[in-house]
């Protein structure tokens, strides 16, 4: 299933959160950022939580404003990617901006 949306926040663990609004669930993305918007896909990959599930980006239609290209060469959507340094994809002021709020997260 593809769904459109934007990603609002970070999890704890540095995935992008995109709520589905055709089926209610909020979906964990890596390789997101606040407010980037795009096309998604539903993994299959389910949470013991019926709020909660895994996609992937498909489609980035409008990035971030603080999304940057990363420095590593290695970092990238790819299915076997590195996926080490997640934050790498946005400003470093970014960076710190989230690192903050996560720290004060639930």
């Amino acid at each position: 299933m593809k769904f459109k949306g934007t990603i609002t926040h970070l999890s704890q663990k540095g995935l992008g959160v995109v709520k589905n609004d055709q089926n209610n669930i909020s979906y964990f993305v890596y390789g997101t950022w606040p407010d980037d918007i795009g096309e998604f896909e539903v993994l299959n990959k389910p949470l013991n939580n019926k709020k909660f599930a895994y996609a992937k980006l498909i489609t980035l239609t409008d990035p971030s404003a603080q999304r940057e290209t990363p420095a590593c060469s290695y970092a990238t959507l790819e299915e076997n990617a590195c996926t080490g340094c997640p934050w790498m994809i946005a400003d470093y002021t970014s960076q710190l901006d989230q690192k903050e709020i996560a720290l004060f997260m639930p």
